[in-house]
This record gives structure tokens, C-alpha cells and sequence, in this order.
């Protein structure tokens, strides 16, 4: 009791109570949301400025460009498409094919990491069936100069065509498009304005967005579409789309939804995958004897 009588109230000592089990299981899961959002938004933008890499893969790569074809036979074009700035296309005429016996002509279209130098031994069989054949180079690979894009791809591959039109020993009537993967989606884009006589689609996709699709990324953020499901749409050649059931990167279901899209393609599958493609021979073969393009010189 104090002096002035009036007894003072015990001392207390404040004890918070644990925050309840629901309310800390929220604040985790708002973490991990946050974490998640991150990681995703990160991911996002990665794409967004980096996705020019990741289409066009083979462009400016660190590794020095071979000098070039070794055969003599080879020729190298190019297409200068700025002031000193050139991409690049081999030429090599079929057996027996001159200007008093024209012949068929091969245009072929490579894929992402490839490039003309390493997918040259596709040409050795046409070459050898009489049937010339052109490999057109993308800018910014191997030696070609410029930065890739859709629409670049299209006109330099279109430039090189329209110099294929005017060789003598070229039978004008019977040109195939041969693409491989990316190639694919430029062949089809060349096809609206320069359609071939027949059109062979190797591993090739219905568009860039459906790629992407898988890892997340928005549709509207892709900067070149590749929109092959509507462009082969309006291709009325023969057209023979060849693709490994084991693909994991483009899976078999785009070269269904392709040949929906076209229901006069033939679809051809093979026990395969996408980077160890290899063109499908016999099928080739037999969808050219079908059509009356494949032939031997006299």
C-alpha cells in the first residue's frame, strides 16, 4: 500500500498470442505467388528480348564461318540486299542438265542451327538424279550479313529464285521447294508469290506462337508468326509433309494440324526426332514419282 492508501495494480507483462495456423499459411502462399510471379515475369521478358536467339539460333554464331564450298561445281551466289551488305546461296546444276537439256530444280530451305555448309549433303542425291538445286542462306549466318526476320528471309530467298527462273539449263514448269524446320515457314511464305511445282515440309510447325505456347509465353508477343497453318492453306501444289513421331521439339501433332489445314498433303511419319532429321528418301522418291517430277537425264 502506498502512502496515500491506494494500492497500486500488480505489474503485467504483455504476451501476443501466435498468429493463427490459417493466417501463416496464407502468408506463405502469398510468398510463393510472389516468388512465382517473378520467376514467370522474368521468364517473359527473357523472351521478349531475346527471342530473335532463340528462332533463329544458327545467326551470328561466336564459332569462325568456313571459307566455303570446296567443289568446284558448287557456285556461290549472292544477293545484296543494302549497300555492302550481301547474303549468300550455293548453285549446283544436276547430271547432264544443260541448256539443250533443261531439268527439274531443287530449292532447298534449312532450319534454325543450320546453315548451308552443313546441310550441303542434302544436294548430293538430287544432283545425282539429274535434278539441280539451290540452298539459300539466311542473313546473319555463316557468312550471309544482316539480322534475320521473317519478312528478310522471305525476299533475300525470293531474289535467289527469281535468278534460279533465268538459268538456261532450268526447267522453269518443275521446281520443288524442299524446307527443313524454320526452313519450312520460309518456304511457305516464298510459296505465295513464287509457288513451286511441288512442295516437300520437313519437321516443320504450324506457327510460332503454338511453339512457344508449351513454355508459357503469350501468342501476341512473338515478333515473327511463322503463320504456316493459314499460308499452307492456300498452296494448292502437291505437297508431302514428312515428320518424326518422336520429335519433341515440334511434336507430330503440327504436321497433323498442317495437313489439316491442307487436306490434298500427304502425311508421311518416320521413327525420328527433330535434331537428328535426315530427309525421308524413299517417301521423297515416291511422292515425285507420283507427280511425274522425278527423272534421270538422258
Amino acid at each position: 500500500m502506498s502512502d496515500s492508501g491506494i494500492v497500486a495494480a500488480p505489474e503485467t507483462t504483455s504476451v501476443l498470442a501466435p498468429p493463427p495456423q490459417r493466417t501463416r499459411w496464407k502468408t506463405w502462399l502469398l510468398r510463393l505467388t510472389i516468388v512465382l510471379a517473378v520467376i514467370y515475369l522474368t521468364w517473359v521478358l527473357i523472351f521478349l528480348a531475346g527471342q530473335e536467339f532463340l528462332i533463329f539460333y544458327g545467326a551470328n554464331r561466336w564459332s569462325p564461318a568456313p571459307s566455303g564450298p570446296s567443289d568446284p561445281a558448287i557456285e556461290r551466289w549472292w544477293h545484296e540486299f543494302a549497300p555492302e551488305q550481301r547474303v549468300e546461296a550455293w548453285f549446283q546444276l544436276g547430271v547432264g542438265r544443260t541448256p539443250d537439256s533443261p531439268g527439274p530444280a531443287v530449292v532447298f530451305f534449312h532450319g534454325n542451327r543450320d546453315g548451308v555448309d552443313t546441310r550441303w549433303y542434302v544436294a548430293k542425291p538430287w544432283v545425282q538424279d539429274g535434278v539441280s538445286i539451290l540452298a539459300v542462306e539466311y542473313r546473319g549466318y555463316v557468312r550471309s550479313a544482316g539480322l534475320p526476320s521473317e519478312p528478310a528471309l522471305i525476299d533475300d530467298s525470293i531474289a535467289f529464285i527469281d535468278r534460279l527462273l533465268k538459268r538456261p539449263e532450268i526447267d522453269t514448269s518443275r521446281i520443288i521447294y524442299q524446307a527443313n524446320s524454320l526452313g519450312g515457314g520460309v518456304a511457305l511464305g516464298v510459296a505465295q508469290t513464287r509457288p513451286p511445282r511441288a512442295l516437300i515440309l520437313e519437321s516443320t510447325f504450324t506457327n510460332i506462337p503454338d511453339v512457344v505456347d508449351r513454355s508459357g509465353i503469350p501468342p501476341f508477343l512473338c515478333r515473327h508468326t511463322f503463320r504456316n497453318d493459314q499460308r499452307i492453306a492456300k498452296v494448292t501444289c502437291p505437297i508431302l509433309i514428312s515428320h518424326g513421331k518422336n520429335d519433341w521439339l515440334i511434336p507430330f501433332k503440327h504436321a497433323q494440324r498442317l495437313q489439316r489445314a491442307a487436306p490434298h498433303a500427304e502425311l508421311v511419319s518416320f521413327n525420328g526426332g527433330h535434331v537428328d532429321y535426315q530427309p525421308n528418301w524413299p517417301a521423297i522418291r515416291t511422292f515425285l514419282q507420283k507427280h511425274g517430277l522425278r527423272e534421270t537425264p538422258q
